[in-house]
């Protein structure tokens, strides 16, 4: 029987650090405003790339039923008050890539404007073990396990990734490279970090490849078991392919 390649072993880390080298140059987009078939389009890649996602069935409480509603709320409020990155198709300009991100001082859905633009209605639909998971455990287990991998001065200057999707059908090229790449230029303006939290080992081995380095690893509990959430930073300077 053969056997099935090994995520984490040395010889997969190499030939993506290699992969990752190599590939193209991308133009990054801040993006401002959408219009309603840009947010149709982003909200369907965006539910594309975390589809079956055991974190993201966590979020929705099983219900994949919720998950646009949830994906379009996230958009709607990084518009207003976060930050949007994307990488368009050089041919048809449509949207192939997406970075979500809050500065220092910001988070996803933090305020009661961010919340009216999707989050209330979302929210309401969920089972109340969803809703305690997403509105009780998360924040906790943030306070409790993340907040502590950094000191306060960190924490003042620390930018958030809360989402990085590709489509599938460019994924491997370096469009998420180029988000990373970005974002993590205007972090070190102010002298600033981009953090980022991934369920999946292998996005740690792709993280790392772009000049992440982990910071912690802690339990995160599931109606649907236990997952293992690893955080990662990066910042100017650090080893990687900027």
């Amino acid at each position: 029987m053969p056997r099935k390649p090994s995520f984490s072993s040395p010889t997969f880390s190499q030939r993506y650090h290699q992969k990752m080298k190599e590939k193209a140059v991308f133009a990054v987009h801040r993006l401002l405003e959408m219009t309603e078939q840009e947010m149709d389009h982003a909200t369907e890649l965006y539910n594309q790339a975390f589809f079956e996602d055991s974190y993201m069935k966590a979020i929705v409480g099983g219900n994949w039923s919720l998950a646009r509603l949830q994906r379009r709320s996230v958009l709607r409020a990084a518009l207003l008050e976060g930050e949007v990155y994307a990488v368009k198709d050089t041919d048809s300009d449509r949207i192939i890539s997406m970075g979500i991100c809050f500065a220092p001082g910001r988070t996803l859905f933090g305020t009661e404007a961010q919340r009216s633009l999707g989050y209330d209605d979302w929210i309401k639909h969920l089972s109340p073990e969803a809703l305690h998971w997403n509105t009780h455990t998360v924040p906790e287990l943030k306070k409790r396990e993340v907040d502590p991998m950094f000191t306060k001065e960190e924490m003042k200057r620390r930018w958030w990734c809360y989402a990085l999707f590709t489509d599938i059908d460019h994924r491997g090229k370096g469009c998420a490279k180029a988000i990373v790449n970005e974002v993590t230029r205007r972090a070190s303006q102010a002298d600033g970090t981009l953090g980022l939290l991934t369920t999946l080992p292998i996005n740690v081995v792709k993280y790392k490849a772009m000049g992440f380095q982990e910071r912690g690893m802690y339990t995160v509990p599931t109606s649907f078991g236990d997952l293992k959430a690893y955080v990662l930073t990066r910042k100017n300077g650090t080893p990687g392919f900027a």
